[in-house]
């Protein structure tokens, strides 16, 4: 972000899962973003919509009487001629639970200027992420066991927020490299039972 605007960008949209919500006292989340968001000139779009129209918004779960958190944000910067907020929605509906874990979608519209020059900032093209089938209960068995036993390796404690922040880059890694050799072996152990099971139907 702070690359594109020394190259002049008007206008930037950041979107995602941050584990956080918008202010301190709300339920859910590790941390609230606006001690960092508001020095960074971030405007929570959504949430300005959110309290104009008085509904309330949840992005994951559903806790008990509070109906849910809102971990999950859509910030954008930029001079009010370049970007400003038009809406937001926040989908509540039961045909979206099987899409996700526990989050919710959150949706934004934007008006932007057009670019002022032929420049046009690309987004890398993200990559699939890694999962563990929900209903294979061999392949989530196998994860926890892995798991459980690299955590109860680890002796070391974070100090400082920088040597949480590695920790956790280290366990993130780990764990994508975890789910995609539970899901190649898997892969290789179910096209094996397949194969067997065809070829003992041609020889019947």
């Amino acid at each position: 972000m702070s690359h594109d605007w020394e190259a002049s960008c008007e206008g930037v949209i950041l979107g995602g899962d941050f584990n956080s919500t918008w202010s301190t006292g709300e339920p859910g989340g590790q941390r609230s973003l606006t001690s960092w968001a508001e020095p960074r000139f971030l405007i929570n779009g959504p949430r300005q919509s959110q309290e104009r129209c008085r509904v309330p918004f949840y992005t994951n779960g559903k806790l008990q009487g509070t109906g849910g958190t809102w971990i999950d944000h859509i910030l954008h910067s930029g001079p009010v001629s370049s970007i400003d907020i038009l809406g937001a929605f926040n989908d509540q509906g039961p045909f979206t639970e099987q899409l996700s874990d526990t989050h919710r979608p959150l949706i934004a519209v934007y008006r932007t200027a057009l670019p002022a020059g032929s420049r046009v900032i690309q987004m890398p093209k993200v990559q699939p992420r890694p999962e563990i089938p929900r209903g294979d209960h061999h392949q989530v068995a196998i994860f926890k066991t892995e798991l459980r036993s690299a955590l109860n390796k680890v002796t070391a404690v974070a100090t400082t927020p920088e040597e949480a922040e590695v920790a956790l880059d280290h366990a993130t890694a780990f764990t994508l490299q975890l789910v995609n050799s539970i899901n190649s072996a898997h892969g290789q152990r179910t096209g094996g039972q397949t194969e067997r099971r065809i070829q003992s139907r041609i020889c019947s």
